[in-house]
């Protein structure tokens, strides 16, 4: 699904949780891609334990009070965990599961473009890190920058691309992934060999791609 992409994208990620845990004096984060469905995947985490991942993503999600399908509906793009503890019943079990950790706070970032959610960011206030109160940086414009980095990344950029070429276009998937294998310069045997079909049905999603109006118009995606 994301043949492309290239080691930058983790720098890029990795370079965005320096700054914020610089930003925030937090010793630890974690970013996290999120699906259409607004499910949380690829969590990758900056000073935390591997067990709080794994219990996170096992079950304590249910009861994050920041989770992003909690957080989705009303298009929030930051929040603080003392600030939704009290709505949520059983917020209590998870502010239970960071103080095993000794994580007593939380500042969530939630990254859109027009689809909606697609990308999030923890910062993690430990016990022995400043309070968040200290910080004097505008948490909202710091928001619009990381946003604004993340959708650059490789990723984002060849997932908005698909939605383009299947929207606007009208391509299938099989057609977009040929598309990508075509601006890498793959031959139609080429490409019938990497995506496992025959070279005769390739050679008919080849045609459909060239005659389709995106194609006609310079099939700007190879730029």
């Amino acid at each position: 699904m994301h043949k492309s992409i290239d080691t930058s994208g983790d720098a890029q990620i990795l370079q965005t949780m320096e700054f914020a845990s610089g930003a925030f004096q937090a010793s630890s984060l974690v970013f996290y891609w999120v699906s259409e469905n607004t499910e949380m995947f690829s969590f990758q985490g900056r000073g935390v334990p591997d067990d709080f991942l794994d219990r996170y993503r096992t079950g304590m999600h249910r009861f994050d009070p920041l989770v992003v399908r909690r957080l989705a509906p009303a298009k929030r793009r930051v929040a603080w965990l003392r600030e939704e503890v009290p709505p949520v019943p059983r917020a209590p079990i998870y502010i239970d599961f960071l103080g095993t950790y000794d994580i007593i706070d939380n500042l969530e970032f939630l990254f859109w473009d027009d689809d909606g959610p697609f990308a999030g960011l923890g910062v993690l206030r430990n016990r022995d890190d400043p309070p968040f109160e200290m910080i004097t940086m505008d948490v909202g414009a710091i928001h619009k920058y990381f946003e604004f980095n993340m959708l650059m990344h490789p990723r984002r950029r060849e997932a908005r691309l698909r939605a383009i070429l299947a929207r606007r276009y009208g391509l299938t998937q099989r057609e977009i992934e040929a598309v990508s294998l075509l601006c890498a310069g793959a031959s139609n045997s080429g490409i019938a060999e990497t995506m496992g079909g025959r070279f005769t049905t390739v050679t008919t999603d080849i045609v459909n791609i060239i005659t389709s109006s995106a194609w006609a118009t310079g099939h700007p995606w190879c730029a």
